[in-house]
């Protein structure tokens, strides 16, 4: 079967320290991409110098595949994910879960820049 060219959402659970988890995308899809940089860099205008909105950098790429989590409010009450959510969290907390999303990313990169290695070794004209 052919490569698909569309990413297939997909979710995989990433465990945080002591019983903690969260749920996030496998892949992002271009559309996802592209709101992840627009928070991050959002007056770019093609030919002009990025200008960097810093208290995005660190939730852009949270908020892109961050799907569930096992957090609770101090009663014990399941807190959906959210922006506002994100924002009520210690620095520390925030830290850990972005941490382990940059992680996921990071080996994804990997694998992926791995398969492309290993499709590479196959071409038009080595099979001539």
């Amino acid at each position: 079967m052919a490569e698909s060219w569309f990413v297939v959402p997909e979710t995989i659970r990433l465990p945080l320290e002591g019983e903690q988890w969260i749920d996030v995308k496998r892949a992002l899809n271009v559309g996802e991409v592209q709101a992840m940089f627009r928070r991050i860099y959002p007056t770019a205008k093609a030919g002009e110098k990025l200008d960097v909105d810093l208290t995005q950098v660190g939730s852009a790429k949270v908020l892109a595949y961050l799907v569930g989590w096992s957090l609770v409010d101090p009663g014990g009450k399941p807190v959906a994910v959210s922006e506002a959510a994100l924002n009520r969290l210690s620095p520390e907390k925030f830290a850990l879960i972005r941490e382990a999303i940059e992680a996921h990313d990071e080996a994804a990169e990997a694998q992926r820049a791995e398969e492309k290695n290993g499709q590479a070794g196959v071409s038009a004209s080595s099979l001539n």
